[in-house]
């Protein structure tokens, strides 16, 4: 799947002087925490879930 971001031009120099420190290019480290953020959110969202549950039969 290919998502188009609109930044702007001082949020993108962040993000490569991040990628750089991390010897990645700009597309993997975006990538990378798009899915730690997804991932964070389903553990929460479980974690809501069980405790939502938890003193149902």
């Amino acid at each position: 799947m290919k998502i188009e971001l609109n930044l702007d031009g001082d949020l993108v120099k962040d993000l490569q002087e991040a990628a750089d420190s991390r010897s990645c290019s700009l597309n993997d480290f975006i990538s990378a925490a798009l899915k730690a953020d997804l991932l964070r959110s389903e553990v929460f969202l479980n974690e809501v879930y069980t405790a939502r549950n938890h003193d149902r039969p």
